[in-house]
């Protein structure tokens, strides 16, 4: 397998308590489902070396990090379940010498984020989504002739079923001017993360 060639990148993984294990893998599996735009050494590097109290070479937390990183990547795109015969413990216990603590801190770490990205997934998930404008010129109302409106059809997969459903939202235009100054402060939040 092609763990072999990683095995020293996974014992350094021992110079690092469980707390920072964990850490560590949460970071790397936030950089690798692109929850975050990048992985940054030199933070990670100075946070273990805050709670470790000890001074730690810049290349071994390097090497840590693309140890595990490549095994991460590696469950996610194989086996993203963890199940099986190639599980994250069983390749940490037959590739390195770390302890039995350490490999269960990582384990958790990636049990605990799969489950809480599953969670995720569980509601309707936006597939697709077609806006068009128009104006009305059939209608119920006199008053609502010839109003302008903004028509959203958007296309849902719900997350634990799959089934496929369309839903179709209708706004005035000053309806859609307001959801749109909804979405622009949504989006400042979310860029601040």
């Amino acid at each position: 397998m092609e763990f072999f060639k990683w095995e020293q990148s996974f014992n350094t993984l021992s110079a690092l308590s469980p707390a920072l294990l964990r850490y560590l893998t949460t970071s790397i599996l936030d950089f690798l489902t692109k929850r975050c735009p990048a992985l940054d050494l030199s933070q990670l590097h100075s946070r273990f070396e805050t709670e470790s109290g000890a001074l730690l070479p810049k290349s071994l937390t390097s090497k840590a990090c693309q140890g595990l990183q490549f095994l991460l990547h590696w469950l996610l795109t194989h086996n993203p379940q963890n199940t099986g015969k190639f599980t994250l413990e069983t390749i940490l216990a037959s590739h390195s010498s770390l302890s039995d603590t350490r490999i269960s801190a990582i384990a958790k770490a990636y049990s605990d984020y799969h489950i809480a990205r599953s969670a995720l997934r569980k509601g309707e998930i936006l597939q697709d989504s077609q806006w068009t404008v128009g104006v009305a010129v059939q209608t119920d109302l006199q008053s609502d002739l010839l109003q302008a409106y903004v028509r959203g059809s958007f296309r849902l997969i719900d997350g634990t079923t799959g089934q496929e459903s369309r839903r179709v939202v209708e706004f005035s235009i000053p309806q859609f001017q307001e959801f749109v100054r909804e979405m622009k402060r949504a989006s400042s939040v979310l860029s601040s993360y």
